[in-house]
């Protein structure tokens, strides 16, 4: 690269419909049928620029809109020696964490590098916000460095990758589904099992039809997902048996829903919704927190028929139902009842990363 370029990717963040947590590994595993999640990408997003000068030293600037945070570095061993740091005091670890990987991995040791990163969902939303980003920034990486075919050519290794890299930085397993629609977009059935791993894209006119009866009730209180997945994960390998009879529920009703959503069965998938929710809340006190109840509640007085928290509960969005979308968007229209609450409108992005390095 002779001049001045700036790259940039965005990757949709998701709303997980069902079968998250069972996506650990090797928890899916214990099931011979393995594990169907269902998974909607969402027209809000998760934003990398790299802005690229020719140089024949190194220095990269990342710059967090969202944190307002900057930090500079002359060099990759520089950068690793702010990895090493504790969150609390390097609150852009994890960007560098991915961007430290990408850069060593294709060897880009010179130039002036600027990686900016925001994002449009809050922070602990519940809608893979932190996992999307690590996509964005690991495809904008790629994308600078001319290396797009490599993820185009194997998705999964990519996907596995960011898998890997964020269970280093939350220092917890780290599910496998939050990449998925980034990467793939749309609406989406991710199959998991014993030499498994591939997606079953729903047509445009399914995901228009269901995402016109979702919204998002944003409860302002952020949810971490590692620490409440590691407590379920921990309870299922020393074998707790009220956890392992509400995964396999949370499994077996999702692998249904699969099935309903390909059909078409509107009344099915959206019973499906609840039921997981329902078998959801038994796996730990932390996963129905009180501002969920009372949302709920709230929701389902303005006509919603099912609902769920988004990601592993304890707070973030509520995933709402509604019959149709005339009553959804009634409700839209409906101030909500806490200074700390918003609604988020859902519709369903139909492209990942891979299109935008295509």
């Amino acid at each position: 690269m002779s001049a001045k370029k700036t790259f940039h990717i965005q990757a949709p963040c998701r709303i997980d419909l069902s079968g998250g947590t069972v996506d650990l590994w090797p928890l899916y595993l214990f099931y011979p049928e393995g594990l169907s999640l269902n998974n909607m990408a969402l027209e809000l997003f998760a934003n990398a620029q790299i802005t690229f000068e020719p140089s024949d030293k190194f220095q990269l600037t990342i710059e967090s809109r969202d944190l307002k945070k900057k930090r500079k570095h002359a060099s990759l061993a520089a950068l690793d020696r702010s990895v090493a740091k504790q969150v609390k005091e390097n609150p852009l670890r994890w960007v560098e964490r991915v961007a430290a990987y990408f850069f060593r991995k294709w060897n880009l040791t010179q130039g002036s590098w600027t990686l900016t990163t925001w994002s449009e969902v809050p922070p602990g939303s519940g809608l893979g916000g932190s996992s999307t980003l690590g996509v964005a920034i690991g495809a904008v990486i790629a994308k600078a460095a001319g290396r797009q075919k490599e993820i185009l050519d194997s998705p999964w290794s990519f996907q596995q990758t960011m898998r890997d890299l964020e269970g280093i930085e939350i220092e917890h397993p780290a599910g496998d589904q939050d990449y998925v629609p980034a990467i793939f977009g749309g609406l989406l059935s991710f199959h998991l099992g014993v030499d498994r791993r591939d997606v079953s894209r729903h047509g445009s006119d399914r995901a228009a039809d269901i995402s016109s009866r979702l919204a998002l009730i944003y409860t302002g209180k952020p949810h971490h997902s590692g620490i409440n997945n590691w407590q379920v994960y921990k309870a299922f390998i020393e074998k707790k048996a009220s956890v392992r009879k509400a995964l396999g529920e949370i499994q077996a009703i999702s692998k249904k829903m699969s099935v309903d959503i390909e059909k078409g069965n509107t009344k099915a998938w959206i019973k499906g919704i609840g039921e997981e929710w329902a078998s959801r809340q038994r796996l730990s006190p932390a996963v129905d927190a009180p501002v969920l109840q009372k949302a709920a509640k709230w929701a389902k007085s303005l006509g919603a028929v099912s609902v769920k928290a988004c990601g592993a509960g304890g707070g973030g969005c509520l995933l709402v139902v509604f019959p149709d979308a005339s009553k959804r968007d009634k409700a839209l229209a409906t101030p909500v009842v806490s200074k700390d609450w918003r609604w988020m409108k859902v519709s369903c992005a139909s492209k990942g990363i891979l299109d935008a390095l295509r």
